[in-house]
């Protein structure tokens, strides 16, 4: 993973990424992944960012998903619901999604979140 932040921007400390649970970027500026930003999910967490007053640009940024071990309905990647967040551009591409898995952005039920989501497959009824 590489990042580096915009003009103007408070410098970031970007070792911990993949192994945290959440790491929160503050101060403005423009946070930039390039490269592959390798995302493990396991049970109900998730090593996702929150944007505080911060942009994060993922245009040229392949997503990879490892340790799939899921039991959550959804995950989120980043959480830009802050004031002055925001998110810029979608993944140059997406590797380890299972099958049905989809990554969401800025949905009218989860505005201003980037999130990876199990397909609903329904309530069975059986009738007698």
């Amino acid at each position: 993973l590489t990042a580096k932040l915009g003009a103007g921007a408070q410098s970031v400390d970007v070792a911990g990424l993949v192994d945290a649970t959440t790491y929160t970027l503050t101060g403005g500026g423009t946070y930039d992944l390039d490269n592959t930003w390798s995302v493990t999910i396991g049970g109900d967490s998730v090593n996702g960012i929150i944007a505080s007053n911060s942009a994060v640009d993922i245009s040229g940024c392949t997503l990879s998903i490892t340790n799939l071990g899921e039991t959550a309905q959804r995950y989120v990647l980043v959480d830009y619901t802050s004031a002055g967040a925001s998110l810029i551009g979608s993944f140059a591409a997406v590797n380890g999604i299972p099958l049905g898995w989809q990554v969401l952005n800025n949905t009218p039920k989860f505005p201003k979140l980037l999130y990876l989501e199990r397909p609903s497959y329904g309530t069975v009824f059986v009738v007698h």
